[in-house]
């Protein structure tokens, strides 16, 4: 028989031996089935949350919202943007070194300026602007973050900003 005859009903038994295979490779102890449970029942849940724990690994671990010891080590890393979304005068006042100013309304303009290959953290002051920026943007594809109590939850934390002698506005 060679590559494209027809098998003459042997493509049934040839089916049927697969899933014969299939089935024995992942024959599970009864005592690991619930009672009430049909072995196909059991099979497909177990499959089911194989695909969800691999599917959740491949994912990105940062929340949405990070605390701002977690931003701090991130950007410590240097593996984290920071964008202040404030007014000028805010940002003149106090703000987390090694940030980029971009103020909320001219964000939308700027996204090129953002690498969408790194995750991105915004702030502001009460952590409410920055929430927004980071919505948007992780619904356009970024792994975008906010700083949870903005850059009050920082400073209230005993993290540093600049300049010397700065406060929040």
């Amino acid at each position: 028989m060679g590559f494209g005859d027809e098998l003459g009903g042997k493509g049934e038994l040839i089916t049927a031996t697969t899933e014969t295979i299939r089935e024995q490779a992942f024959l599970p102890l009864s005592s690991d089935i619930p009672a009430g449970v049909t072995l196909r029942q059991y099979r497909s849940e177990r499959a089911r949350r194989q695909a969800l724990l691999v599917a959740s690994k491949s994912m990105v671990e940062l929340p949405e919202e990070l605390s701002p010891r977690q931003v701090a080590e991130l950007i410590g890393d240097g593996g984290a943007q920071l964008v202040d979304v404030r007014e000028p005068y805010e940002h003149q006042a106090g703000r987390i070194a090694g940030d980029v100013h971009i103020e909320l309304d001219e964000l939308g303009g700027a996204a090129h300026s953002i690498d969408r290959d790194r995750p991105v953290v915004f702030y502001c002051r009460s952590g409410s602007r920055s929430a927004l920026a980071a919505q948007a943007f992780g619904a356009a594809g970024y792994s975008a973050h906010n700083l949870t109590g903005g850059l009050q939850a920082w400073v209230g934390d005993g993290l540093p900003i600049e300049p010397a002698g700065g406060h929040v506005a």
